[in-house]
């Protein structure tokens, strides 16, 4: 399996093609603080979820039970993250 150097995104190789190009494209996104950004993405929904993922890998978790607008391509949208429990179990 090969992955998009651009969106990240796994790339399924076709029989015989072994270069299939991605059918990812760059959107603008403008945060909060009126400053852009480029995510290459397939959608703007999935821009904005790629951007606000981007935005808590420096551990801060900033979006954590919070709303924050941003703008892609133009289009408004409001990203946010919340915690994710798992369980388990085993026997002792």
């Amino acid at each position: 399996m090969r992955f998009c150097k651009k969106c990240g995104e796994s790339i399924f190789m076709v029989f015989g093609k072994p270069d299939v190009d991605c059918e990812c494209k760059p959107f603008c996104i403008v945060d909060e603080d009126g400053e852009e950004h480029t995510i290459h993405a397939h959608d703007s929904k999935d821009a904005a979820l790629k951007y606000a993922r981007k935005s808590n890998e420096n551990g801060d978790y900033y979006l954590m039970n919070t709303t924050v607008q941003i703008t892609v391509n133009g289009e408004l949208f409001g990203i946010g993250a919340e915690p994710d429990v798992h369980y388990s179990a085993r026997a002792l």
